[in-house]
C-alpha cells in the first residue's frame, strides 16, 4: 500500500500560519490513523517535528535519514504530540513500545503457527502438522508502507539490541536473519523514540530499567529535551480539551470552571515540583502529575459536583480517581493535603 502525497495547510497547527506540509491523502480510514484531538503544541517540538518529516521527503537517496530522540518526564506529552502532529497530516503512526524482554528482530517480524490438514475420503479433516510463516511485526510494517515509527521507551530495551537498529534508523534497511530478504523502507519512514533518559541512563532513580544506550544509536537521532507545559499553556490545553463539557452553559458557570481548572493547574505544578526534586533517598513523591491526569481530574470534579451535598470534597475525590488512589497508600495524604491548601488559597 502507498500513500498519495498532499498539501496540509500549516494553519493546522498554527492559526493564520501560511504555506503547506506534506501530508497523506486517502488514509481517512486506515486502522494506525490517530483521531484528531485538542492539543497544544509546543513551538520548538513542533518546528522540530515540521523540519525532521520535511527532510525526509525531500533529501536525495544517498542522505541518511535521522531518527528523533523525545526525552523528558512522565505524561508531559512525547508521544501525544507526534500522534497530533501525523494525525493532522493523515498520516497514520505504528507504535512499538519497549522492555527488556523486546528484541528487535520479533518487532520485524515473527512467525504464526499456522496448522496443517489433510482431507480423508469421507470429507473429515485430520490435522498433520504446523507450519511457521513469518508475519511482519511492527518495524516492518512501518518500513513497508512508508510510515513513522514511534517506538515508546526505547531507553528500556536492551543497550545490544538498541545497536541493531542503526541500519534501521539511518537507512532504512533490515535484513531477515532467518530468509536473507531485505525490508527496505519506503520514503516518510522514520524512528520516534520517546523516553524518560537521554540515552545516558537515569541517575534519578524514578525510571525503573532504564538502561545507557549505544553511542553509536543515539548518533543516529535528533535529541529534543520535553518538558511539562507552562502554566499559561497548560490552562489553555485543559479547557480546550473539556470544552465539551461546558457547551450550552452560562458565562457565569464558565467563569467558575475557568477559576477552577487553574487551581488544578497550580496544584499540578506543585504536585511536580514535589515529584521531579525527591532524590532515591528521599522520596517525597513517587510520581509527578502528567497534563492528561489533569484533564482527567478536572473532568472527576465535573462529573462528581454532586458528592458536595454529601459533605465530600468533589476536587479531592476527583483528584483521587484520576491520580491519588494510583500513589502508594503512605504518600495520598500528602497529595491531598498540598492539593487541598492551593485550591483553598493557602498555597
Amino acid at each position: 500500500m502507498s500513500f498519495a502525497i498532499c498539501g496540509v495547510p500549516a494553519s493546522v497547527f498554527v492559526p493564520g500560519a501560511n504555506g503547506e506540509l506534506p501530508g497523506y491523502a486517502g488514509t481517512q480510514n486506515h486502522p494506525f490513523l490517530r483521531k484528531v484531538q485538542p492539543f497544544r503544541f509546543d513551538r520548538k517540538l513542533l518546528n522540530t517535528l515540521t523540519q525532521m518529516w520535511v527532510r525526509e521527503q525531500v533529501r536525495p537517496d544517498s542522505a541518511p535519514r535521522r531518527g528523533l530522540w523525545l526525552s523528558g518526564p512522565a505524561g508531559c506529552g512525547k508521544t501525544t504530540a507526534p500522534e497530533q502532529f501525523f494525525a493532522r497530516l493523515g498520516v497514520p503512526v505504528v507504535v512499538q513500545t519497549g522492555g527488556r524482554s523486546v528484541s528487535v528482530q520479533d518487532a520485524v517480524q515473527t512467525k504464526t503457527a499456522v496448522p496443517s490438514y489433510r482431507t480423508n475420503a469421507d470429507g473429515s479433516k485430520e490435522p498433520v502438522g504446523i507450519t511457521l510463516r513469518p508475519q511482519d511485526g511492527n518495524i516492518a510494517i512501518a518500513m513497508r508502507h512508508g510510515l513513522p515509527l514511534i517506538w515508546n521507551e526505547l531507553d528500556r530495551i536492551d543497550p545490544g539490541e538498541g545497536a541493531s537498529l542503526n541500519d534501521i534508523v539511518d537507512r532504512g534497511l533490515y535484513t531477515v536473519p532467518d530468509t536473507g530478504e531485505v525490508i527496505e523502507a519506503k520514503r516518510g519512514f522514520m524512528v520516534i523514540a520517546t523516553a524518560n533518559s537521554d540515552g545516558t541512563g537515569d541517575s534519578t532513580g524514578r525510571y525503573a530499567g532504564v538502561n545507557v544506550m549505544d553511542a553509536s544509536l543515539m548518533r543516529r537521532f535528533w535529541k529534543v529535551c520535553v518538558d511539562y507545559m507552562s502554566h499559561a499553556d497548560e490552562v489553555e490545553a485543559v479547557k480546550t480539551a473539556l470544552a465539551w463539557r461546558l457547551e450550552g452553559a452560562t458565562s457565569e458557570f464558565i467563569k467558575g470552571i475557568d477559576v477552577l481548572i487553574a487551581q488544578a493547574c497550580k496544584a499540578a505544578t506543585a504536585i511536580r515540583a514535589a515529584a521531579l526534586t525527591s532524590s532515591s533517598d528521599n522520596q517525597t513523591l513517587p510520581q509527578p502529575i502528567s497534563t492528561g491526569e489533569v484533564i482527567d481530574w478536572v473532568d472527576c470534579m465535573l462529573c462528581h459536583a454532586d458528592i458536595a451535598q454529601k459533605g465530600e470534597n468533589p476536587a479531592i475525590y476527583g483528584l483521587d480517581l484520576a491520580f491519588t488512589n494510583g500513589l502508594p497508600a503512605e504518600f495520598r495524604e500528602t497529595v491531598r493535603t498540598l492539593v487541598g491548601t492551593i485550591l483553598t488559597g493557602n498555597g
